[in-house]
């Protein structure tokens, strides 16, 4: 449905797309639900006839950037062997907890739903439940690990897949607000300032005449911790008015003494940079209306290519607990992606047979906040990851498969950061 809505153009080309196709979509999905069947055409000998169709019933937060995976992860580092993954997710679920949060940790919740240690030894990967969350942790690179008396100092960083958030002007408020107003609650975004290295003792309007010498501020968000006392954590986050201040004031801002303390000043939100026409808005009506923009514009994306390639909708986790259809699957794959060039490595991840459960015919994404993700959950499950020696190799073959059938299912390429794939991030 996305590649016939013509939204979503391949990487690195400017496909215009046409809003008359998002109005049949909908037409469509009301009188016969969301059908899409591909093309036809197999991928080595597990051959198929027409697709089966697939009922999608997707919230449209879903498909905001904030609730991504990749909005929620951060990469935590600066540690030897004496402290444990477990010591760090324990950490940050107690440190995100005891802060005053605009969607703080509920009781009996935890701030990190998942950790993992990537396969060279060097990074922590903690899954935060919010992206706000991931944020204000991502406040704390260069802080010691637990108190000043640690002789550890964290490495904190967004994964290389990160995007920076855009944000909707379709979703921003529209009452009038005073030029005077600082707002508290700051959206991420690319023009977001994270503030570190702050003396305790300096309350909120303080810093704030610090900031306003470089201009005058949207928002400002102080890093508190719960409770009467409201005690500062050093941290804070601010957005100027004029969007053109926000280079100055990090370049001018970073590495100033206050105090005791020199400050630690950079973007809180930095990411890949994509064209906002090119990501998914809140509702079809909204695609619609940017499908209009984009063929006016004619906007191109930003090519993305890299040795390894993703392969979407391509196996089921009932099809990997086999041994036997398992290894067919991996050669089935190798021998097909082995004709456009030379293979590093093929990554097939196999799900844990006791949580297999039987095959769904429908797939439903439930609004609902994420749950607890059971410590046996296998990253990367239903997915196939094929790095190539090349990304000139990856490219012919990510052209070639998309759209090809396998086992009865349309298959959907997408390129994969190449230093996720070495490290283990799926």
């Amino acid at each position: 449905m996305a590649k016939l809505s013509g939204v979503f153009p391949l990487p690195g080309t400017g496909r215009p797309a046409d809003p008359s196709k998002l109005q049949g979509l909908v037409a469509n999905s009301i009188n016969h639900g969301n059908n899409f069947n591909g093309p036809n055409g197999n991928i080595g000998s597990r051959s198929a006839g027409q697709g089966t169709g697939i009922v999608l019933n997707i919230p449209a937060n879903a498909l905001r950037l904030e609730n991504s995976r990749s909005a929620r992860r951060l990469l935590v580092g600066g540690f030897d062997g004496s402290i444990s993954e477990a010591e760090i997710k324990a950490y940050f679920n107690s440190l995100i907890a005891s802060l005053e949060l605009e969607d703080p940790v509920e009781t009996g919740s935890s701030a990190v739903l998942q950790s993992f240690t990537t396969s060279d030894g060097a990074y922590v990967v903690l899954e935060f439940r919010t992206a706000e969350m991931a944020t204000v942790g991502y406040g704390f690179d260069q802080a010691f690990f637990q108190d000043d008396d640690s002789k550890f100092v964290m490495t904190i960083r967004r994964p290389v897949d990160y995007i920076t958030p855009f944000v909707d002007p379709l979703l921003q408020s529209t009452e009038p607000v005073d030029d005077d107003t600082v707002r508290q609650k700051i959206p991420d975004s690319s023009h977001k300032i994270c503030i570190a290295g702050i003396p305790h003792y300096l309350n909120q309007a303080q810093i704030q005449e610090v900031l306003v010498a470089f201009g005058p501020i949207n928002g400002f968000c102080l890093v508190r911790d719960k409770g009467d006392a409201k005690d500062s954590r050093g941290i804070a986050f601010c957005e100027f008015k004029d969007h053109s201040t926000t280079p100055i004031a990090c370049q001018g801002l970073n590495g100033m003494e206050l105090g005791d303390s020199k400050l630690r000043v950079k973007l809180a939100c930095k990411g890949l940079d994509v064209d906002p026409s090119l990501l998914p808005f809140s509702s079809l009506e909204g695609m619609s209306s940017l499908g209009n923009t984009v063929k006016q514009n004619n906007k191109a994306g930003i090519p993305y290519r890299t040795p390894v390639l993703q392969l979407l909708n391509m196996v089921t986790p009932e099809e990997l607990v086999d041994n036997t259809e398992y290894a067919e699957i991996v050669e089935d794959i190798g021998r097909e992606c082995s004709k456009f060039g030379p293979i590093t490595k093929i990554v097939v991840p196999r799900p844990d047979p006791k949580s297999v459960g039987t095959k769904r015919l429908m797939i439903q994404v439930v609004a609902r906040k994420p749950e607890e993700e059971s410590a046996k959950v296998v990253r990367g499950v239903g997915k196939v990851y094929i790095k190539f020696e090349s990304a000139e190799s990856c490219e012919r073959a990510f052209n070639a498969l998309s759209g090809r059938k396998f086992s009865d299912r349309t298959v959907i390429s997408s390129f994969y950061p190449e230093e996720n794939f070495d490290l283990g991030i799926f």
